[in-house]
């Protein structure tokens, strides 16, 4: 019979807390940002660079997935797994890599609707900070809402999140 050391669940336990408690105020203080529309995206799929202004069509928002090389593949897998689920809908994927042909190996097997654009730059969004996968919505003018940053011990979130939200 395994005993259980209470005071390592304790402190199991308060990280979480002050994970979630961090993750909350990160999503809140990130809503309204606009991201620079002449930030340049790279598309490893068709070898070129586009302005980000130039991926949106007039008054739609788009879902956007953010990835860097610090994810580690579960959690590629856990999001993907969910994001799968949703019909007809393009999915932004903006990655920073280091190496573009990295992206090529790592999102070779999505599907179409996924548009997938390496992005030198930093964001500059507070969530950032969080070195957590995360998604929102952005409008054709670049404004950012509804933050959410993935958590793959609690799938739930994800999908309400995913259950409310309508690009």
């Amino acid at each position: 019979k395994q005993k259980i050391n209470f005071e390592r669940e304790k402190v199991k336990f308060n990280e979480i807390i002050i994970f979630l408690h961090r993750k909350d105020s990160l999503e809140t203080v990130s809503n309204n940002i606009n991201l620079n529309l002449n930030l340049n995206l790279f598309s490893p799929k068709d070898n070129y660079y586009i302005k980000l202004q130039e991926i949106f069509k007039k008054n739609k928002e788009y879902l956007v997935l953010r990835l860097t090389e610090q994810y580690c593949m579960s959690c590629y897998d856990f999001i993907f797994e969910y994001l799968n689920q949703i019909k007809k809908t393009k999915i932004i994927i903006l990655a920073s890599y280091k190496y573009v042909r990295n992206v090529n190996v790592i999102f070779n097997n999505l599907e179409d609707k996924y548009a997938i654009y390496n992005v030198k730059e930093q964001l500059l969004i507070p969530i950032e900070n969080l070195k957590t996968p995360y998604l929102f919505l952005i409008d054709d003018g670049g404004k950012c809402f509804n933050f959410h940053a993935v958590d793959k011990s609690n799938p739930n979130n994800l999908d309400n999140y995913l259950l409310n939200i309508k690009p």
